[in-house]
């Protein structure tokens, strides 16, 4: 009996050597932190330029709790005031006219944006459904206005020839509908598969009571 010798082959596989780490320098995620004097470049730079961009915000603040004669004094820019003082705030809110702007503000905040979320929803689900009326051709438009504006001008032409002049519509009926939010929410509708919906309508749903039962409550991580 002749005995039978296995000869294993030689791997190609290149066994490359262990990168040998520099002593006193950490690694984060795999890579070797820089030295401690480019950190200290970086955190100087970083100050330098925050500095810069949050001096402006201090001086108004310090403007506008400033005493007028300290005001004067300084040519009209406070970096740091004696005392504080709110008389210019007082005189601001007694008119009435800055709380007003402010309640009309966020009551066009609010309503607009219940709206726009409202109708954009309602559209988007039309059009995420196959064989709706014209959805091709509201989809291109839709598609078309995100390309290009009109413009300030034809705005106020179209406000002005429905009556919305001089009145809080004006502020929230021209940008009601966004071309971006709609398309967000059409492509999640489209997701929704077929045959849940088909089931609600066998068990005698309708198409609001799917939009409001089934399709809202399934969609609401697109707005978290």
């Amino acid at each position: 009996m002749s005995a039978t010798r296995t000869v294993e082959r030689p791997s190609n596989r290149t066994v490359t050597p262990p990168t040998r780490q520099r002593r006193g320098r950490r690694l984060v995620l795999g890579t070797p932190l820089p030295p401690w004097y480019v950190q200290a470049a970086k955190a100087l730079v970083l100050g330098v330029f925050c500095a810069l961009v949050i001096a402006p915000f201090v001086a108004i603040i310090s403007t506008s709790i400033a005493p007028r004669d300290q005001i004067s004094r300084a040519g009209g820019l406070v970096l740091w005031p004696d005392a504080v003082n709110l008389d210019a705030y007082r005189s601001i809110l007694s008119g009435g006219v800055v709380t007003q702007a402010a309640l009309i503000s966020v009551g066009v905040t609010v309503v607009g944006t219940a709206l726009s979320l409202f109708t954009s929803c309602l559209l988007a689900y039309g059009l995420s459904r196959p064989g709706s009326f014209a959805s091709r051709p509201m989809l291109l438009i839709i598609l078309f206005s995100m390309l290009f504006s009109a413009g300030i001008i034809p705005t106020y032409l179209l406000v002005r020839g429905v009556g919305l002049i001089d009145t809080l519509w004006a502020l929230i009926l021209p940008t009601m509908i966004s071309g971006f939010n709609v398309v967000v929410l059409r492509s999640f509708f489209m997701n929704i598969p077929g045959e849940l919906l088909e089931s609600a309508r066998i068990d005698g749903a309708g198409e609001w009571r799917i939009f409001s039962g089934i399709v809202i409550p399934s969609r609401r991580r697109c707005w978290r």
